[in-house]
């Protein structure tokens, strides 16, 4: 079947990908932890991540609906991609400001207030990264996303490991992720131009409007989601010291290179079922069975495996300097099938057009998930987190499953099921 062997080759171009740049992230977080310590390592995790929040709100999910929009005509592929351009630009730009503005409440010490500015700057280089993976996934070619993805993280491997050889600092480490970034926007903005042409940013106001307020409901799911994601790291850091932020950091680290085994199916796929949904709804039902077998499969076999091996795998790269890290491993990792079952509903709901339901959904499981692990965290710490983190997914999951159940029918949903249009 072409259009799977397209998805499935897709996908295996990501994984490769995702071996270097997580096999770059790998050794990155064992030179860091074994150089910093568990204080240390808990600097480098809050710095790291306070950027990284960001990245979620450079994408807001202008990606997906400008693809749409595009429809398969080339001409609107390459007017969307200058309009994106223009708009990340711009927008990327502001996110900086207000990272450096909310940052100052933030009570950390100066030194990584410092390491965590300079590294603020990678906004910029992912929202440039993120607008040129629109065109490599409307031509289906996510190799070339990887070459740039993977340039970028060799070269932050090679800076951190001549750093290490000397005398490893947060702003070395932070100096490092900024040139990495830089080199990686550079790579995939020349990649693009081989595929459409050299096409500039546009600065349409008229059109960044109407694809932002497109774009809306699924840039709040994408935010309420994050928020919701990284929210323990902060509240951890609030309660606890930098050492138990650092445990429960090297725990996270490893499981959210599990995370992007469903995105990058589900990047590879999306394109497919918005066709086959509005063509074929047989064969768009089709796919999405067996993408729920697949997912919930792996997930689980992941999960097991991850449980079973992760205290020899711990104490074998930490050579036991965080065994603690061990035990909120475990717990992470058993909700590794909620997870990739959740990535596939998410889509779903936005191809049924439910985004302002599925934005309701996320910020409803936000809120829960910042209450529980306020309520819990000053008396359990790391584990709290751990634990909280499964139980928000999993009531996401229970939602979106209820609300895009008709994914089934033959019909095309009603104006009146369906919450809004997108044209």
């Amino acid at each position: 079947m072409p259009t799977l062997r397209q998805v499935f080759l897709n996908s295996f171009a990501q994984i490769i990908g995702k071996v270097i740049t997580a096999g770059s992230t790998f050794i990155i977080t064992v030179l860091v932890a074994r150089s910093l310590g568990q204080g240390g390592f808990g600097e480098f995790t809050l710095m790291t991540t306070y950027a990284a929040m960001f990245y979620i709100a450079a994408d807001f999910g202008f990606n997906a609906i400008a693809l749409r929009l595009a429809s398969g005509d080339e001409t609107k592929l390459r007017s969307s991609y200058a309009s994106l351009l223009g708009l990340r630009t711009i927008y990327g730009a502001g996110l900086v400001f207000i990272a450096l503005a909310v940052l100052s409440f933030f009570p950390y010490s100066p030194i990584l207030k410092l390491g965590t500015i300079v590294t603020i700057l990678t906004i910029l280089t992912q929202s440039l990264f993120t607008s040129a993976n629109l065109v490599f996934q409307f031509r289906s070619r996510y190799d070339l996303s990887v070459v740039a993805s993977s340039v970028g993280a060799l070269i932050n491997l090679a800076l951190i490991y001549l750093l290490s050889q000397g005398s490893l600092s947060l702003l070395g480490i932070a100096a490092s992720y900024v040139a990495s970034g830089v080199a990686m926007a550079v790579v995939a903005l020349l990649l693009v131009r081989t595929l459409i042409g050299r096409v500039g940013p546009s600065f349409d106001s008229a059109e960044w409007a109407r694809l932002t307020w497109l774009t809306l409901p699924v840039g709040l799911t994408l935010l309420f989601n994050l928020v919701y994601f990284r929210a323990d790291t902060f509240i951890l850091s609030f309660y606890k010291p930098t050492t138990e932020v650092g445990i429960y950091g090297a725990a996270y680290k490893f499981f959210e290179v599990a995370l992007v085994l469903p995105t990058f199916f589900m990047n590879a796929l999306y394109p497919h079922l918005i066709k086959s949904y509005e063509e074929n709804r047989d064969h768009f039902r089709q796919m999405v069975r067996y993408s729920i077998l697949g997912l919930a499969g792996v997930g689980t076999f992941g999960a097991a495996l991850g449980v079973m091996l992760s205290p020899w795998f711990f104490s074998l790269v930490y050579q036991g300097k965080f065994d603690e890290s061990v035990l909120p491993f475990q717990i992470l990792i058993a909700s590794l099938p909620i997870f990739f079952l959740s990535s596939l509903y998410m889509w779903l709901m936005l191809i049924l057009k439910r985004q302002k339901t599925m934005a309701l959904v996320y910020a409803g499981g936000m809120l829960i998930n910042i209450a529980l692990n306020l309520y819990f965290i000053p008396q359990f710490s790391y584990l709290a987190a751990a634990i909280t983190t499964g139980v928000s997914e999993a009531l996401i999951l229970l939602l979106t499953y209820y609300l895009s159940r008709d994914w089934k029918s033959t019909e095309k949903p009603s104006q009146s099921v369906s919450e809004e249009r997108l044209v």
